[in-house]
């Protein structure tokens, strides 16, 4: 079943993401576990909102994975990370299609 994750990233001026999102976005197109990922900037909130789409048996069985490698796919990329915060805003199933 298909799980879609949505998660916000806070914690970055709008010129750190200039300069890290590429490499973000490259560290999860290299990762297996998600079938899609998009990312996207809020300037006015200061955020980057991410979505993922994994394969699982149900949202609470993959919901710490996804935090878990969400977070090491962002610490791979993006430098300074002493200030971000990683928050799931959701987790979940999604009917076939």
């Amino acid at each position: 079943m298909k799980i879609v994750a949505q998660l916000c990233v806070q914690g970055f001026t709008s010129d750190k993401v200039r300069e890290d999102v590429p490499s973000l976005l490259e560290e999860f197109r290299g990762r297996d576990v998600f079938l899609e990922t998009k990312a996207s900037w809020n300037a006015e909130e200061q955020r980057i909102y991410i979505q993922v789409v994994v394969e699982g048996k149900n949202a609470t069985d993959v919901k710490e994975m996804i935090y878990d490698e969400v977070f090491d796919t962002v610490i791979a990329s993006i430098r300074a990370l002493d200030s971000i915060e990683l928050n799931i805003e959701s987790c979940k199933e999604v009917d076939p299609a």
